[in-house]
């Protein structure tokens, strides 16, 4: 079941998750972020990756795959697929 939870975040770090926050913490400090209907993550892990290596590595390699991953700041691991 999903409950409904204030979630403070200082120095981009998730400091505490908890109900009513708001009235725990100075308004006028806090930015609020409507987040209804949406899932909250620290990060994901895609689980299917082919990075073309080896063989096809004209469309992408490992360090160009790897790459352009870490530069997204939602996915945490990657775990590439076998060639076949």
């Amino acid at each position: 079941m999903i409950k409904k939870q204030d979630i403070i975040i200082e120095n981009d770090r998730i400091k505490e998750i908890g109900e009513n926050l708001d009235l725990k913490y100075n308004q006028k400090d806090l930015k609020v972020i409507d987040a209804d209907n949406l899932v909250i993550a620290p990060g994901f892990v895609d689980v299917h990756v082919h990075f073309r290596d080896p063989g096809l590595t004209y469309k992408e390699d490992i360090h160009t795959g790897a790459n352009s991953a870490a530069k997204r700041e939602d996915i945490q691991q990657l775990y590439a697929m076998g060639k076949y």
